[in-house]
Order: structure tokens, then sequence, then C-alpha cells
């Protein structure tokens, strides 16, 4: 269970990752799930649940 945690966790790191460095680009849903390797509708589910704001959220955040 620890390694799938962890799995998750270094998923979400790549998709910080790459917002971080594509922030003047077009960063939408489709884009940052193919960076995450899940679907567009588990990877918004995820990243929620493990930043406690969406995507969009920490884009604008980050901006």
């Amino acid at each position: 269970m620890k390694a799938a945690l962890q799995h998750y966790h270094a998923r979400m790191q790549r998709v910080l990752d790459h917002i971080d460095r594509h922030l003047d680009d077009d960063l939408d849903l489709d884009t940052l799930s193919s960076v995450a390797a899940y679907s567009k509708y588990h990877f918004h589910r995820q990243f929620t649940a493990t930043f406690g704001l969406s995507v969009h959220g920490y884009i604008q955040l980050a901006v």
C-alpha cells in the first residue's frame, strides 16, 4: 500500500513540475492528465483530493 501511495505522489509531483515549467503555455486538463498518465476524470479527482484545490485553482495561485 505504501508503494502505491508513493507512486501517486510521484505522478502528482510530475504534474506540479510540468505546471511550473509551462506557466505561459495552455495547461488544459487533457495535457496535465497525460503527464500524470491518468484519465482526465480520475486525474481531476485525485489532484483535488491530494492538494485540496482544483487544478485550475492551483494554476491560478501559481501564476
